[in-house]
This record gives C-alpha cells, structure tokens and sequence, in this order.
C-alpha cells in the first residue's frame, strides 16, 4: 500500500525545529496566548530556494499575496482538510500554482524564498479558521501528526497462513522500563512513533478482520515477543 502523503520538501521532516516553529503551546507569544496553529519548516534546514511540494493530490482552493504576515499563500483542499502552505516567499512569483488547480502529491508548487514554510490543517473552511489563529480551540490540527500517520506504508495484502494472529497492535515493555507501541501485518512488524500512527494501523487492522484488542502486552523478554522477531521482518515508518 502506498502512501498517499509526502512531505512539503524533497528532505523529509527531520524532527528538529527552533522553538516556537512547532504545533501547539510554545514559548513564543502569538496574539492572544501562546499558541501556533501550524507548523514551521525552516530554510536553514530544509533549504533556502528549495522547491515547495504538494504533500497530497488536491485541489487549489486559493493562491495568491496576503497580508497580516501571511505573505505568499496556497490552500490546498485534500477532503476533509483544507491545508495552508503561507509565509514561504512575499512575492507571487513563487507561486506556480492558480485557483483551480488540480495537484498530485509531489508536484512542485513554490519555492521556499522566505524564513521558513508555515503549514497549517484545518477541517473548517479556511478563512474562517484564521480566526483561530492563536486560540487553541480545535479548529486547527497537528500537521506533523497528520502526515506521520498518512505515511504508514504496508503490504497490499495481510499474510494468509494458517495459524496466528496476522493482523494486531501491541505494546511492548522494554527492558529498560520504557514501553514501545507495535503492530504486525502478515510477516511485516512495525514501530509506531506516535499513537496517532498506531491509531491509524488499528483502522486497518478491523477493516480487513484483524485483532482490534488495542491492549496486547508483552514484555521484550517474552515468548511471544521471541515469536514475533522470528516470524516477521522488520518494517520501518516511511518518511519518504
């Protein structure tokens, strides 16, 4: 199964930002509170003059020159989100996409002429999500939270043999007290990141019959864990 998503540039989210470019509460303060309702990628690592990506096939809802800071933005409408790309350039000339356009992931929108790219989901319509710009009340989303899950990539098909689970989450305890989260698909295992990515395999999972008992537990010294490693090969969490 290959993902839908991609990243907003050739290098993929590197996990690394300046405080207050995250999603959510930060240190920095934003009109009413200290809230960022996106997130940012800057050039100093993703690159000054880089190409700007569409990260889903979608439609261009809006493109164009704004004002209150926003400077160049594109929204791209990717049901049931309305995505804002802003703040990556003040000149329209890096801008290669119109209203009414129709993107494939990957595509080439802008350029990245500015600080950094804001990126920003919301499922209500966009303007009037702006003003919620600095409130933290739903209205807009984790992007990176968003894209991680998106880029799960798994076979096409669960493994058919007979005998076994073949479709399930667990969590693992570690020796050193931590506790992982994993899945297994046919003979492929997973390490899920974030609870948003293992929440998303789990609909998988009871879409195609498997085991939604979320609540599996094992420690890493158990049998069944020594099963697992034996039976499957390691799958990493794509980020391309």
């Amino acid at each position: 199964m290959t993902s839908e998503w991609t990243w907003p540039f050739s290098k993929a989210y590197t996990g690394t930002f300046e405080e207050g470019q995250q999603f959510g509460n930060t240190s920095y303060p934003r009109g009413r509170g200290y809230f960022h309702d996106g997130f940012d990628f800057g050039s100093n690592i993703y690159g000054q003059g880089s190409n700007v990506l569409a990260i889903h096939d979608g439609e261009v809802i809006y493109s164009g020159i704004m004002g209150s800071g926003l400077d160049a933005v594109i929204v791209l409408a990717v049901p049931p989100y309305q995505i804002m790309y802003q703040e990556f350039s003040k000149s329209s000339g890096d801008i290669y996409v119109n209203e009414g356009s129709k993107v494939k992931k990957g595509q080439v929108i802008g350029k990245l002429n500015g600080s950094h790219l804001h990126l920003g989901f919301t499922k209500k319509n966009w303007q009037v999500a702006l003003g919620s710009w600095d409130i933290n009340d739903g209205t807009w989303l984790n992007p990176i939270s968003i894209i991680q899950t998106g880029l799960i990539e798994l076979p096409e098909k669960p493994n058919t043999n007979s005998g076994g689970k073949k479709m399930f989450r667990f969590n693992l305890k570690k020796t050193n007290g931590t506790t992982e989260i994993w899945g297994v698909w046919g003979n492929k295992r997973f390490h899920f990141p974030t609870l948003s990515a293992a929440q998303f395999f789990d609909k998988l999972v009871k879409a195609n019959g498997g085991d939604t008992n979320t609540n599996n537990t094992w420690a890493e010294s158990s049998e069944m864990w020594g099963t697992i490693l034996a039976m499957t090969d390691p799958a990493q969490f794509s980020t391309k």
